[in-house]
């Protein structure tokens, strides 16, 4: 995974779900110093944290393009990210079951397809770098010769023998195994050059710590991201309560209006919303997401806009805020980066009454400016087809 220091490129400004990974790493636990480098002088760093994993990464903007190291949900990783689009897994981490770890590896990465035959390839114990002394380091190779032996100018690089996850000529991979994280093996990829975060930054909560950071979630909070997940795999018709009068509204009043609640998950909740058909066509780019603060104590609405061919929308997308107040059937969720021409503060509001009413909408100060209403007592026989970019299955 080359950077942009290998290729005099530039790291991605704020995009996707970076904005929702910034929260402490918990309010107890000391985070590690951020690093003293940077890859270009247009680059800042961030602590990120998702899935038990915290690291501290760049985010660039230069003249090649934007890159960023981002938590990329649908592989539960650390991916780099060029522009929008996923370049690879830089770090994950794999839940194992302590003694059996090599094993379990093994298993997800053919499960995953990344390896065709994990018996043709061991966890080798590497000399990486001083490390305490309840880490030690692993790379994944072939148990017959490495490195694969070059044997015309065509295989100077050559693709590593045991996959995307193996041991390369071509850059710095291995896996990492410590005593006070038993349950979790981290896999680390630094690339051929420095890397866009800091591996010595890596740290990992075990299942148990992770889980029980999970078990201190807001009450309240809980309540209505439940309420939001009892609707998962249904679609629903609504209708605007409330246009516009202060800019061009999105809408014009008589298109259908369709929310999906398509991924649920303990960490996301995902509801595409449909408007059509707009000119014979319908309009798929929206999804709007809900996630959790890393502490529990407050959720999280992101606007993940895509263009028809599946590509982040760049000049609109992800924006979004923390939750501010409300209660299990009720929560407004803060935009921060302006506020109305009176001084009050603008935002959403989101509301839940398991199979009455699913509610969206803005606000200024304590008047509702954009509404949308959707009805839960009439679910959609099917589903709609997947929003722009999300040809998958959740």
């Amino acid at each position: 995974m080359n950077g942009p220091h290998t290729r005099g490129a530039t790291l991605l400004s704020a995009l996707l779900m970076a904005v929702a990974l910034a929260s402490a790493w918990g309010k107890s636990e000391a985070l590690p110093p951020a690093p003293d480098w940077h890859t270009a002088e247009d680059c800042h760093w961030q602590w990120l944290t998702a899935g038990g994993i915290g690291l501290w990464a760049e985010r660039c903007t230069l003249s090649t393009g934007d890159w960023a190291v981002l938590w990329r949900p649908e592989t539960q990783a650390f991916e780099l990210n060029h522009n929008g689009q996923w370049r690879g897994v830089v770090v994950q981490a794999f839940q194992v079951r302590g003694e059996h770890w090599q094993d379990d590896v093994g298993d997800a990465l053919t499960a995953a397809g990344h390896l065709d035959d994990h018996s043709a390839c061991h966890f080798q114990p590497i000399a990486l770098r001083p490390a305490v002394r309840t880490i030690a380091f692993y790379q994944l190779q072939p148990r017959d010769h490495w490195p694969k032996p070059v044997t015309s100018e065509r295989d100077e690089v050559p693709d590593p023998q045991c996959g995307p996850y193996g041991a390369s000529t071509h850059g710095v991979r291995y896996f990492v195994h410590d005593l006070r994280t038993p349950d979790h093996i981290v896999f680390i990829d630094e690339g051929q050059e420095r890397p866009m975060f800091d591996p010595n930054s890596v740290r990992v909560r075990s299942h148990t710590e992770h889980h029980a950071v999970s078990a201190q979630r807001a009450p309240t909070l809980q309540a209505f991201w439940d309420a939001l997940a009892s609707h998962c795999g249904q679609a629903f018709e609504g209708v605007r309560v409330v246009a516009r009068d202060d800019r061009p509204d999105l809408l014009e009043g008589n298109e259908t209006l369709v929310v999906h609640f398509r991924q649920c998950n303990h960490e996301l909740l995902a509801a595409p919303f449909h408007i059509g058909p707009v000119d014979g066509d319908w309009d798929r780019s929206r999804t709007w997401r809900f996630t959790w603060s890393e502490d529990g104590q407050q959720l999280e609405l992101r606007h993940d806009h895509r263009l028809a061919d599946g590509s982040p929308d760049l000049d609109n997308t992800m924006y979004g805020g923390l939750s501010m107040g409300g209660d299990h059937s009720m929560q407004r969720f803060l935009y921060t980066e302006r506020v109305a021409d009176d001084g009050s503060a603008l935002g959403w509001q989101i509301e839940i009454v398991p199979g009455e009413r699913y509610t969206y909408g803005t606000f200024s100060g304590d008047q509702w400016t954009w509404r949308l209403d959707f009805d839960l007592s009439a679910p959609l026989a099917e589903p709609p087809p997947p929003p722009w970019g999300f040809d998958t299955p959740p």
